[in-house]
């Protein structure tokens, strides 16, 4: 079998259920032939992606699951959250033997978003406060928006303004205290000025994109999110006026953009930009709901920002997801199958 036959198999498997969890499959089931006989292999992923899709839409709702290596990284987020709002030891031992608890005592095959939502709130209720993150939300937004003026200039005298923009929004994801304690987003826009993107997918999106007249875009974090509109200005100046359909947090959880940051961003008060919220809870999150994943697969394209968007979404079927991140973690790299620090750019499903 050529090397481009193997790379056909690989690219239909991940795009209908995780690459890891097919691979796991094939070997349980010594379904090792499948491999030399692609219309066998293409019909045997046809029937299993049936199998775990939601019988009314059709969404498959395989995701990727937490590792161990999450647990600890759990735990940092958990003190990081309380060091920004006390000092007091006492108080921050506390949160950490309160999130100890409810890490035991959560289901360990769900998400990392799932037990990091259990994980935040936790704290949140500890600490008696709302929000630990909202001074470095505020802030963030503002060095971004302090740099808007150089970085539409650096966009429009470019060759390419739509690569740039794109290049500058996966940059924003740096701005993500779920992932590192510390962070310069001038050092990693110089850094991704010419970086390659390690999977990229963008032909794809401009494609899709242009002949579309509404997108959806899942915003991740603060300050990233000025990048965001960004790169929204930009395709409505490239490919005709949009509209968009952009969805943040309903609440404060670690630096995630919520609707008061949005505004802030300068989003609100533009006729063509909807903004909604996506709600989540101790025990839930909206992300993975059937009635939301079947209102994202009414768009013809939706723009996914991030790793825990990816988390959550990363192996839905039928929606046809762009997810726009980079690479922080070392669980969801190896997941990917790419190295930490990489810069992404991946059409992850395709609509029927």
């Amino acid at each position: 079998m050529s090397a481009n036959h193997s790379f056909v198999i690989l690219e239909i498997a991940k795009n209908l259920i995780s690459l890891r969890f097919f691979v796991t499959l094939l070997i349980r089931t010594r379904l090792y032939g499948l491999f030399t006989n692609l219309p066998k292999l293409a019909a045997f992923i046809n029937r299993l992606s049936v199998l775990l899709s939601d019988k009314k839409t059709g969404v498959i709702y395989y995701n990727m699951k937490i590792h161990l290596d999450c647990i600890p990284c759990f735990l940092r987020q958990a003190l990081q959250a309380a060091r920004f709002s006390t000092d007091n030891e006492k108080k921050q031992e506390e949160v950490l033997r309160a999130c100890l608890t409810a890490i035991s005592e959560s289901n360990w095959h769900a998400t990392p978003s799932e037990i990091g939502i259990r994980v935040h709130f936790t704290v949140m209720d500890v600490l008696n406060i709302k929000d630990p993150y909202r001074e470095k939300k505020i802030k963030s937004n503002a060095i971004v928006l302090d740099m808007y003026e150089y970085l539409q200039k650096e966009i429009g005298n470019n060759n390419d303004p739509v690569d740039k923009a794109i290049r500058f929004a996966i940059a924003g994801n740096i701005m993500d205290y779920g992932a590192k304690s510390e962070f310069n987003i001038h050092d990693t826009l110089q850094r991704l000025k010419h970086e390659k993107l390690k999977i990229d997918h963008s032909m794809e999106l401009r494609h899709d994109i242009k002949n579309v007249d509404t997108i959806a875009y899942l915003t991740d974090n603060a300050g990233e999110i000025v990048f965001d509109r960004l790169l929204m200005e930009t395709i409505d100046k490239t490919y005709g006026k949009k509209k968009w359909h952009v969805f943040v947090k309903a609440k404060p959880i670690i630096n995630d953009a919520t609707l008061d940051t949005a505004k802030q961003a300068g989003l609100g008060g533009n006729e063509n930009i909807i903004i909604d919220v996506i709600d989540f809870g101790r025990d839930y999150d909206d992300r993975t709901d059937p009635a939301f994943l079947e209102k994202l697969a009414t768009y013809d394209v939706v723009i996914s920002k991030g790793q825990g968007n990816y988390e959550a979404l990363s192996d839905v079927s039928r929606i046809n997801f762009y997810f726009l991140l980079m690479a922080k973690c070392p669980v969801v790299a190896r997941d990917i199958g790419v190295d930490t620090g990489d810069i992404l750019l991946i059409r992850q499903s395709r609509k029927d």
